[in-house]
């Protein structure tokens, strides 16, 4: 396109406006809820948008940049790129600076798009260290107020068109927030508290692993739910096949899925206290959501803990159980301990913190001693 063409100037918006739309389709996935500047007012400079979330009620401002290569979403060389850079990063902290110029009232999220090829799917980008070391470098260098949560994607969807499977990259980096995101040792208990701290920062990286994912359905329920056959574990119904007079009412208290069968078993517990264990056969629009989701099938998270491989998601999953269980008996759990009588005056959610994590330490010393090692 010929520099003096009259679209040539809205390439860099429209390729900037691209990315911003990618930024907040994760956001709203992570459960954000995004308001937007007032572009009408030119007394001060605007963000590309705001975002409150829902699990904190703590309101960022976010800014998205995405970095221009020749010849990729209408680049030219008209805008002075340099087709033989191989340097993703390059322009690494131009980006952060230019983000970090414009004044804001509230927390930031800066996003920055490296639009680099995937050389490797399988293996960490190369861009990963050079990054690293150059906001190491800008945060030896920060202003006061010049705090934030920064997301260094490489999402290079549009690149490659024709593919179904495209690998993607984001690394998380807290600038001036030394306790997110920095390689420090720390026990099960301390990064399980600096994860709660910084929720917001972890929900959006799981929101950046998983884009652009697209949920069956608009509500976020199954595919195979609108058949109105699916139970969920914890619900109440009325069983036709079991009890007289049109059936007996029950709450579904477990399931599990035989695929080889195609059908479902149910543990159901009756209004008059009997528990009972019935099959229903499943469709093939069932299994297939059984297949995809797991457990999620039947309306509950998976139990089991297959599939955990990182010890601090291990100590999670237990917490889930542990942190319900009564003082009494986690005492009674770690009566053996010669601290007993200080973990007596300890609250609860503190007793099922270090028995959870105790938990993981015993498990991975006796099944994964490598891992513990490297935790």
């Amino acid at each position: 396109m010929d520099a003096d063409h009259p679209m040539c100037g809205v390439l860099i918006p429209c390729l900037i406006t691209y990315y911003e739309l990618i930024v907040a389709g994760a956001l709203l996935r992570a459960g954000f809820r995004l308001e937007l500047e007032d572009e009408a007012d030119n007394t001060t400079k605007h963000c590309e948008f705001s975002a409150i979330s829902k699990t904190t009620g703590q309101k960022y401002w976010v800014e998205a940049k995405m970095r221009a290569v020749e010849g990729v979403l209408g680049k030219t060389n008209h805008d002075g790129a340099k087709p033989s850079d191989r340097d993703a990063t390059r322009n690494l902290t131009a980006h952060l600076n230019g983000a970090l110029s414009k004044p804001a009232a509230d927390k930031r999220l800066i996003f920055i798009d490296l639009n680099a090829e995937i050389r490797d799917g399988d293996a960490m980008p190369d861009w990963f260290e050079k990054a690293i070391k150059r906001l190491d470098a800008r945060e030896r260098d920060l202003k006061a107020h010049e705090t934030a949560y920064v997301f260094v994607t490489n999402l290079p969807f549009h690149r490659y068109l024709d593919e179904t499977h495209i690998a993607r990259h984001a690394l998380a980096y807290g600038l001036g927030i030394p306790d997110f995101s920095k390689p420090t040792p720390r026990t099960l208990r301390e990064a399980y508290r600096l994860k709660r701290k910084h929720i917001d920062g972890y929900e959006i990286m799981d929101a950046l692993r998983e884009y652009p994912v697209f949920p069956d359905t608009f509500d976020g329920s199954l595919r195979s739910d609108a058949s109105g056959l699916n139970i969920k574990v914890g619900e109440t119904y009325q069983f036709t096949d079991i009890g007289d007079n049109g059936g007996t009412i029950a709450t579904v208290t477990a399931g599990a899925v035989d695929e080889v069968a195609g059908e479902a078993m149910i543990g159901v517990t009756t209004l008059d206290g009997k528990n009972l264990i019935l099959r229903q056969p499943l469709t093939p629009e069932q299994l297939e959501d059984y297949k995809r989701y797991g457990s999620l099938f039947l309306g509950e998270e998976n139990r089991n803990g297959s599939g955990i491989e990182d010890p601090l998601e291990f100590f999670e999953w237990l917490l889930k159980t542990y942190s319900k269980t009564p003082k009494e008996k986690l005492l009674d759990f770690m009566s053996g301990d010669p601290n007993s009588a200080a973990l007596a005056v300890l609250p609860q959610s503190d007793l099922a913190e270090i028995y959870c994590e105790r938990l993981v330490l015993n498990f991975l010393m006796q099944h994964d001693p490598a891992k513990l090692r490297s935790s």
